[in-house]
């Protein structure tokens, strides 16, 4: 037998599921929808041969059909039902690989819905982007070494098919497959920092976010449960021109949407705040609601409230 001959390895799995994927790195990583391997060489150079070669489990996440993609540093992973995602890391006291949910606090994103695709989108903000099955698009800002785990969800009249992301000169480039009454279409997401745009085809795209159920602190200890007055809201925001901002209430937001109020900074160059005055009352369910206006673009840096507790 020959270093260089195939080589044909069997899993000392518990099931018969296939391997699905492959990453290479310093070792190799196999994935399957009942757990993750770690294959390497078994000499004394590591290196694989027919006659020296390792399998061990790492992990029993057990992953989808969709190829993991490197982010951070880590390993993004799909679970095989589709509805969570694991980051792999390298652990050098066991010298082996573990795995943590990046999506655990944000799971109402994919209830009743499936992963479908996934890309990385490494510059200029390291986003993680989702297909789902019911044609929209979930994404995660992720940059692990500064502890940031961001998600958002994104509708759109067209449905998301499928992604791909390619480099660019200036940032990753993600192109999407959208389909429309039967037709299919191929956009490529605009660079937000130099058009309003966010598709190439022209069309736009209305965004809004709406915060969590505030909390802070009270009397009685956490005002979580505590009916709050949202005084007023300091949005931060960064090359951006004008937002709406209303008090939301998680559970009747439209009737709080109707105190909405319309900002614009005072320069769209950089870094701007604006202090807005709020319209609302006491609220168990306070949250704060911000949109864009007329498909301009706007990017949030902070969104910070200003508020009592104890109503």
């Amino acid at each position: 037998m020959k270093d260089d001959d195939a080589v044909t390895l069997t899993l000392a799995a518990k099931g018969a599921d296939g391997i699905h994927s492959l990453v290479a790195g310093s070792d190799i990583l196999a994935f399957t929808r009942s757990g993750e391997w770690k294959i390497r060489g078994s000499g004394d150079s590591g290196a694989i041969t027919p006659s020296a070669l390792t399998a061990h489990q790492q992990t029993s996440i057990g992953t989808k059909d969709i190829q993991p993609v490197e982010a951070g540093g880590r390993i993004i992973v799909v679970q095989a039902q589709g509805q969570k995602v694991y980051a792999l890391g390298y652990d050098l006291n066991t010298d082996g690989y573990t795995g943590s949910e990046i999506s655990i606090l944000s799971s109402h994103i994919f209830e009743r819905k499936q992963i479908n695709g996934m890309e990385y989108q490494k510059n200029p903000d390291s986003i993680l982007w989702f297909v789902l099955d019911d044609g929209t698009l979930a994404g995660c800002t992720f940059n692990p070494e500064h502890e940031i785990i961001g998600w958002s969800r994104h509708n759109s009249a067209y449905r998301f098919e499928s992604l791909t992301a390619v480099t660019g000169d200036n940032q990753t480039e993600i192109f999407a497959v959208m389909s429309l009454n039967g037709a299919k279409y191929l956009h490529r997401m605009n660079d937000r920092r130099n058009t309003a745009n966010f598709a190439d085809g022209g069309y736009d795209f209305d965004s809004e976010i709406r915060t969590l159920r505030l909390n802070a602190g009270s009397e009685n200890g956490s005002g979580y449960t505590e009916r709050k007055l949202i005084a007023r809201v300091v949005l931060s925001v960064i090359n951006s021109v004008r937002a709406w901002v209303a008090p939301g209430e998680l559970n009747d937001s439209a009737k709080n949407w109707q105190r909405r109020r319309k900002v614009t900074f005072q320069t769209a160059d950089y870094i701007t705040d604006a202090d807005i005055q709020m319209d609302n009352g006491f609220s168990e369910y306070a949250c704060v609601h911000v949109k864009n206006v007329a498909s301009e673009r706007l990017t949030i840096a902070a969104i910070t409230p200003i508020m009592t507790a104890g109503g």
